[in-house]
């Protein structure tokens, strides 16, 4: 985070006042875009958390892997759950001859939906916080990596178990959206 961007400080400390919870998953100082609200949707379900991340010298690039992390928050800023995240991991293998080779190998973790399903009960979920880190941190001071913070907010004045359980509603309502805005004249 730019110290010369007051703006942009300004608007990061008002989100992080509004959601004081956000302070155990990321620090203001490591963001690279202003934090956003987003309404939970269709998409967000399906969406994975990931767990990977090592630098690695090939013809002298470095190559990277986005980091995701989903966290399931109650109304009091409680933590309910975390998704459990998919991960990359190199594998040393050895092979024909004692050849030693590497081999990745993939864990797939769950989506939000089903880190949503294994909870008690649903509807105490206020937020799923989404933070995303585009690039592997260097060392412990190089912060210049895009850390990036979505705070998916539930519907108001319905029961998320209600909102969960008419998925096909919903999409129906989405695609309805779009073809009004699709069909409107400009």
């Amino acid at each position: 985070m730019s110290s010369t961007s007051v703006g942009f400080v300004a608007r990061v400390r008002v989100f992080f006042q509004e959601f004081p919870f956000l302070n155990r998953y990321v620090e203001i100082r490591t963001l690279d875009e202003k934090p956003v609200v987003r309404r939970v949707n269709l998409d967000l379900l399906d969406e994975r958390a990931n767990e990977a991340g090592w630098f690695e010298w090939i013809d002298g690039f470095t190559h990277h892997c986005q980091v995701r992390k989903f966290f399931i928050i109650g109304s009091d800023g409680e933590e309910l759950a975390t998704v459990t995240p998919s991960k990359t991991m190199r594998v040393l293998k050895r092979y024909l001859r004692l050849i030693p080779y590497d081999q990745e190998e993939k864990v797939i973790g769950e989506t939000v939906y089903e880190a949503l399903m294994r909870l008690p009960e649903i509807d105490k979920v206020h937020f799923i916080v989404e933070v995303g880190d585009r690039w592997n941190r260097v060392d412990d001071e190089d912060y210049d990596h895009g850390v990036i913070v979505t705070v998916h907010k539930i519907p108001a004045g319905i029961p998320f178990s209600e909102w969960v359980g008419d998925l096909e509603k919903i999409a129906r309502n989405e695609l309805s959206a779009e073809m009004t805005k699709v069909n409107s004249v400009i």
